[in-house]
Parts: C-alpha cells; structure tokens; sequence
C-alpha cells in the first residue's frame, strides 16, 4: 500500500521504538491511521474471536479440550484411583491415534520417546483388558469351580461349607486371582509413572 509508512523487516525492540519515533514526527497522519486506527480493529477482531473460541470451547464437543470422557468407562461411579488411570490412558490412546503427522525420527530423544509412548499404549489396548482372565505374562488364569446353587450366594463366606473339597478349591484359586491382581496392580502403576515421565513429548 502506498500510504503505508516503510518500516524495517527485522528490527530489535529498540530500533523499532526509534523508528514510531521517527515515522511519528515525519508522518503524523499516515502514522495515525497505520499504528493506532489499524491497531484498534484488531484488538477488536482479536476480542470477536475470543467470544467466538468461548462459545466453541463450551459448545462443540470436539473443542471441549478441558473435559475428559474416557471410552473405556461407561456411565456410573469410579473412584479417583479408576479416573486417573482411565484418563491418563485416554489422553495417551487420543494423542497416539492423532499424532501420525509429526517426525518421530529426527531425534534420539524423540524416537524414544515414540517407542515408550507405543509401548504403554498397546499394553493399554491388548494386555490390561485382559487382566482379569490372564497373568501379566499372557498365560490364563485357573477359572472357578462351580459352587452348588442351593448354598446362595453368599457361601464363599459362609463357614458351614468352609471345609467342603469344592470350597476350599474356589479359595485356593480366588488366592490365585488375587495375587494375580496385585501384580497387574503394580504394573498399572508402573506403566502411569512412565507415562507421567513422558508428558513432556505429548503436544501436537
């Protein structure tokens, strides 16, 4: 435009501040319209915009960035122990399926990072689904034996079948599962403490 006032193209702070100086006093008027009319608008366009973005950021789901709805739950009540994990394996499921655009490669670091992410996320995806079915080495675990009907359910707690050969068989594996489950325990919180440590690599 020619009514525009030539400035530099790249200046440090201090040459800029001498150059509105400058322009300032050699062309008050042009100075005007370019610097504080054309400045004004845009703080106004950039005010349009942020109404706009709060409205989206509240309204369209796919922009909601500060609600976390892990798929992996359905609807009722969790414990912050169950959201945590849930949410952390969500933030990482999302941020892997969306993330195939950026060169894992041009780092050491980066690719690292990349084989750690993938790691948690196919333990997240085929290993933990199967926790209550299988040891942490992949093997199945022993099922339960079928208890008689007529005792209720409540009989795994009822001392009069206590000594019964198919009672005391439910508890040596209900051991079993059980020991099993705090070792897949351990595991979750060893795979949310890597995790954690990759949270720095998880940006677009």
């Amino acid at each position: 435009m020619k009514w525009k006032i030539p400035g530099p193209k790249y200046a440090t702070i201090e040459e800029w501040e001498e150059w509105k100086e400058w322009a300032k006093k050699a062309h008050p008027i042009r100075f005007f319209f370019q610097e504080n009319v054309r400045g004004w608008f845009r703080v106004k366009a950039m005010t349009l915009r942020d109404i706009k973005w709060w409205f989206i950021h509240r309204l369209v789901p796919k922009h909601r960035y500060h609600v976390i709805k892990p798929k992996t739950l359905t609807p009722n009540y969790y414990d912050p122990r169950t959201l945590i994990l849930h949410s952390c394996m969500h933030l990482l499921t999302d941020y892997v399926d969306n993330s195939n655009h950026i060169h894992w490669e041009g780092t050491p670091e980066h690719k690292k990072a990349r084989e750690e992410m993938m790691l948690i996320y196919n333990w997240w995806k085929k290993s933990y689904p199967k926790r209550e079915s299988t040891f942490i080495n992949g093997s199945p675990l022993p099922k339960y034996p079928d208890l008689p009907k007529e005792w209720g359910f409540m009989a795994v707690i009822n001392s009069k079948y206590e000594n019964e050969p198919v009672m005391k068989e439910w508890k040596k594996i209900a051991r079993i599962h059980d020991k099993s489950e705090q070792e897949w325990n351990k595991q979750t919180e060893e795979m949310l403490i890597r995790l954690m440590k990759l949270r720095q690599h998880l940006w677009y």
